[in-house]
């Protein structure tokens, strides 16, 4: 959790929806540890929309939410970008998990683009 996001309630996204446009750089014996947590919690864990971060088999990820308007024919789309986390997105995504618990902040395109630089463009056009 950082200084940015403590007071940030936990949204449950599909894990499907999360872009991860830097690739990462994993330490195998993080993710499998994590992956033991998920398929072996302390407790029995049961989903619930409303669970704080407490109540998560591991910490929520960061996601930066850009809400793309409608324009030139284009629809309206959500993008969830995770810049961070990656052990964890990592961990879910061998477990096989739908929805993951984030902490979502959203950005303007200009804010997106101080991660991605001019490549935001493109991404965010498709």
């Amino acid at each position: 959790m950082s200084i940015q996001s403590a007071h940030v309630g936990i949204t449950w996204i599909p894990l499907k929806d999360i872009l991860r446009p830097i690739q990462p750089v994993l330490d195998e014996s993080k993710v499998e540890s994590m992956v033991c947590t998920l398929a072996n919690p302390a407790e029995k864990y049961t989903y619930r929309p409303d669970a704080d971060e407490s109540e998560t088999p591991l910490p929520a990820v960061d996601v930066l939410q850009y809400r793309r308007p409608e324009a030139e024919g284009r629809p309206e789309r959500i993008f969830n970008f995770a810049m961070g986390s990656c052990h964890r997105l990592s961990a879910y995504t061998r477990s096989e998990t739908e929805k993951v618990p984030a902490k979502v902040h959203k950005v303007t395109l200009s804010q997106l683009k101080m991660y991605l630089g001019a490549s935001v463009e493109r991404i965010v056009s498709e």
